[in-house]
C-alpha cells in the first residue's frame, strides 16, 4: 500500500526552504542582535554583542529583505519553514571559524532563525541535519531545535535527518545531500533530472507515490525547478526538484573546492501550495560576481 494517498485541502500555505547559513563562519549569516557570553574579570557571566564583517552585513540585509518578501508573498497565509542543513559552521576548517566556542555558534544559529518566529503565521519549522563536520554530526541542529521549542512552545519545531512531508496533500522529500549542480553551465540541471527520475522510479517500484517536490542543498548554488514526468499504471506522475542556495560568503576553502568559481548566489525559495497542489515557485535569490574588477 502506498505511503501517502493524495488528499485535498482548500487552504493555501507557503513552504519556505533555505539552507547553509553556516552560523559561526567568518562569512556566514549573523544576526546583529545576537548576544554571546563571556566572563568578566571576576568570573561573572557578561553579555558580548556579536561583531559583523562587511559580507555579514550584506547577507543580513539581504536575509531581512527576503523574509519581508516571503511575508508579502504569503499574505497572511500559514508559512512552513524548512532549514535544509548546515545551520552552523563547526570547527573542522579552523581558518573559516569566527569562534571555535560551540556555544557561540549555537547562539548565532539560534538568533539567525528568530526572525521567522516573529511572524505569527509561521507555525511549523523543521531543521534538517547537515554535514557532520559543520554541525558536530547534527548536534547543533538538535540543540537549536530544543532551544527554539523551549522559547516558542506554541510552534512545532523538530530536527530530523531526512523528511518526507505531506503538506495538505503535496508531498515533499527534503534532505541536505543529493544531486550536485554540475560542473559546466550547459550541464546544469542534468544531475537533478537524473536524480529525480531515479527517485521517482524507486518510489513507484515500491508501490509509493513519488514526491511532488524534492529539495536538496549543500552546494551553495540555486538551481530552479527541474521537472520530470513518469508514466506508471495508467497514470502520469510529475515531480519537481530544486537545489537551494546559501547565506554564506565564499572563503578560501570554498574557492578551492569550486575551482575558483566567480559567481555566487544567496537566497531561499518559497513554494505555494493550494488545494494540495504545487502552484507558484518563487525564488528570492541574488547573484554576485566575486571577481575584483580593475582597469589597469
Amino acid at each position: 500500500m502506498a505511503l501517502f494517498q493524495r488528499k485535498t485541502s482548500a487552504r493555501r500555505r507557503v513552504v519556505v526552504c533555505l539552507s547553509d547559513l553556516h552560523s559561526g563562519h567568518k562569512l556566514g549569516l549573523a544576526n546583529p542582535d545576537t548576544i554571546l557570553w563571556d566572563e568578566d574579570q571576576e568570573g561573572n557571566p557578561k553579555a558580548r554583542p556579536i561583531s559583523l564583517g562587511a559580507t555579514q552585513e550584506y547577507l543580513w540585509a539581504l536575509y531581512q529583505e527576503h523574509i519581508e518578501g516571503v511575508t508579502e508573498f504569503a499574505a497572511g497565509d500559514e508559512i512552513v519553514v524548512l532549514h535544509n542543513g548546515d545551520l552552523t559552521q563547526g570547527t573542522h576548517y579552523p581558518d573559516q571559524v569566527a569562534s571555535n566556542e560551540l556555544d557561540d555558534q549555537i547562539q548565532t544559529g539560534l538568533w539567525n532563525l528568530k526572525p521567522w518566529f516573529a511572524l505569527p503565521n509561521v507555525k511549523t519549522v523543521r531543521l534538517l541535519l547537515g554535514t557532520g563536520v559543520h554541525t558536530l554530526n547534527g548536534s547543533s541542529e538538535l540543540i537549536i531545535a530544543r532551544l527554539l521549542r523551549s522559547e516558542y512552545g506554541d510552534r512545532s519545531v523538530k530536527a530530523i535527518s531526512h523528511g518526507l512531508f505531506d503538506i495538505d496533500g503535496a508531498l515533499f522529500d527534503v534532505a541536505h545531500h543529493g544531486a550536485n549542480a554540475s560542473s559546466r553551465v550547459w550541464l546544469q540541471g542534468n544531475q537533478l533530472r537524473y536524480y529525480l527520475r531515479s527517485l521517482m522510479l524507486e518510489e513507484l517500484l515500491a508501490g509509493n507515490r513519488p514526491p511532488d517536490v524534492v529539495l536538496r542543498s549543500h552546494f551553495h548554488h540555486w538551481l530552479p525547478p527541474e521537472t520530470v514526468s513518469v508514466g506508471a499504471g495508467g497514470k502520469v506522475y510529475t515531480s519537481r526538484m530544486m537545489l537551494t542556495s546559501s547565506y554564506c560568503g565564499m572563503g578560501g576553502h570554498a574557492r578551492k573546492a569550486t575551482r575558483s568559481q566567480h559567481v555566487q548566489n544567496h537566497g531561499l525559495v518559497a513554494i505555494e501550495i493550494i488545494g494540495g497542489e504545487v502552484c507558484r515557485v518563487k525564488p528570492f535569490v541574488k547573484t554576485l560576481d566575486l571577481r575584483t574588477k580593475e582597469t589597469l
